[in-house]
């Protein structure tokens, strides 16, 4: 087997690359193929104690590197030979059998897309790294690279469900789902016509008939914002690839409003109102849609639809401090105008100024069997 190594991807290349494909070379018997700077490399390779390039090793030399600023949709457009660019390009014409690489994730995944292409049925691809778990391993589905896997791409994937208590690593359902589909299901679609095989098919045989579940979706407004814990008024981090970037946030930017909401509380200050919320809207809840979440708590129920005025009347009372409902901001839901905008009044530095961020609507659905 031959794997292609993108030499000067990751912290510290290409020295640490380096060192880690000789460790592989020598465990695994592969042969390396490493794309890069061939100085820096043969540099690389005298400080792990080899004046000359191994038998079962290669270099293909480039003249530049994918850089973690550089834009993952545009850098192999701009940069025609990156360590990175020539080694998927190399994996596709079948110089190697696989490609590894330590840099961005962001481009790895774009590159892979647009030069080595995908598996013919899917229509976006996928990190799947193996990790432990307390019957062995598993592979897991999708770890981030995707940041929305819409139901369908899911489906696309494939599933597997895995005894961790009886027989540890049996399986005991699974279903590569794209070579079946031959249509675009909903989850709820799916689930409709495949729960019933899945729990039929299961060792412990419970269902007979009728299988009853229930289809669970959620929505809500995704800015690419995370706040610090300590600091709720101050920005951690904010994702590149999203609305709230785009609009002009940026880490360590202090929010002093949301939507004229002010933001200078403390987390047990927003914790003790958000219970204060939920305490006083009782009544403008669903009793019929009564259900137990993921915590224990028995008493969970939806919002009432003919009372959707009354919870946006309630989310609007400054005491509440409901900062955090920009979230929800939809039509009909807490927004009657269907006006998908937030505004936020922030501080950098000296500087004051309003930024409008335009959230993208995000849903998620589950499948429950009962």
């Amino acid at each position: 087997m031959k794997i292609i190594v993108d030499a000067m991807g990751g912290d510290n290349a290409p020295l640490e690359i380096v060192k880690g494909a000789l460790l592989g070379m020598e465990h695994w018997g592969v042969e390396v193929l490493l794309t890069g700077d061939t100085e820096a490399i043969l540099r690389a390779l005298r400080d792990c104690g080899h004046d000359t390039i191994p038998r079962g090793m290669e270099i293909v030399h480039t003249t530049e590197t994918v850089e973690m600023c550089d834009d993952p949709s545009k850098v192999f457009r701009h940069k025609k030979d990156t360590s990175m660019g020539v080694g998927l390009t190399l994996l596709r014409d079948g110089k190697a059998d696989a490609l590894v690489s330590a840099g961005s994730t962001g481009a790895l995944l774009a590159g892979a897309t647009l030069i080595t292409k995908r598996i013919r049925g899917i229509r976006r691809a996928a990190m799947a790294p193996v990790i432990p778990t307390t019957g062995g391993k598993a592979v897991l589905i999708d770890c981030g690279a995707n940041a929305e896997c819409p139901p369908e791409y899911l489906l696309q994937f494939g599933f597997r469900l895995i005894d961790q208590r009886d027989v540890p690593g049996r399986i005991l359902w699974e279903c590569e789902a794209n070579e079946l589909l031959e249509d675009s299901y909903r989850l709820d679609e799916y689930a409709r016509i495949h729960a019933p095989l899945m729990c039929m098919q299961y060792p412990y045989v419970k269902y007979q008939r009728n299988v009853p579940f229930k289809v669970n979706q959620k929505t809500y407004n995704y800015t690419g914002l995370s706040y610090d814990i300590d600091r709720m008024e101050q920005i951690a981090d904010v994702d590149k690839n999203s609305p709230a970037y785009a609009a002009g946030l940026r880490p360590r930017d202090i929010v002093e409003k949301i939507n004229d909401q002010k933001m200078n509380y403390t987390a047990e200050e927003f914790s003790a109102a958000y219970k204060g919320f939920i305490t006083n809207t009782m009544k403008y809840r669903d009793p019929k849609t009564q259900f137990t979440d993921a915590n224990g708590f028995k008493r969970c129920m939806f919002w009432d639809t003919f009372k959707y005025s009354q919870v946006a009347d309630a989310i609007q009372k400054p005491g509440n401090k409901t900062t955090y409902s920009y979230l929800y901001y939809y039509a009909p839901y807490i927004n009657p105008s269907g006006n998908n905008a937030c505004t936020f009044d922030i501080k950098r530095g000296k500087n004051k100024m309003e930024i409008i961020v335009r959230p993208t609507i995000r849903r998620s659905v589950t499948v429950e069997v009962k």
